[in-house]
């Protein structure tokens, strides 16, 4: 059951925000990207290394994009955080599985 959870949640968070999952310039036609659209991810060993926008993934060393508006995002300190300004916030919770969010703080 973890694991269906798991492969779920990974396709809600590749598709659900747009993003393709395959590397075809268009799908339809199989027409690969061209070479030049492809760009290399930069090494990096801690969040220093990529940026203010950007954080190191610690599993792949690489630099990624920190979260933006309603992207998903995960609590965990091994994740990229949600860009300066938002907060990382519970949205969904379901059979024990929480989901969170990047959103606009609550103004109190």
């Amino acid at each position: 059951m973890k694991r269906f959870v798991f492969i779920l949640l990974a396709n809600f968070l590749l598709v659900g925000n747009g993003r393709k999952l395959s590397n075809w310039a268009n799908d339809e036609e199989h027409i690969p990207p061209d070479v030049g659209e492809i760009k290399e991810r930069q090494v990096c060993v801690s969040n220093d290394d990529c940026g203010e926008l950007g954080c190191c993934f610690e599993w792949t060393k690489q630099c990624f994009s920190k979260r933006s508006l309603k992207q998903s995002c995960s609590p965990q300190k091994s994740s990229c955080p949600c860009k300066p300004g938002l907060l990382c916030t519970l949205f969904h919770e379901a059979d024990g599985q929480k989901f969170y969010k990047c959103q606009n703080p609550i103004p109190e």
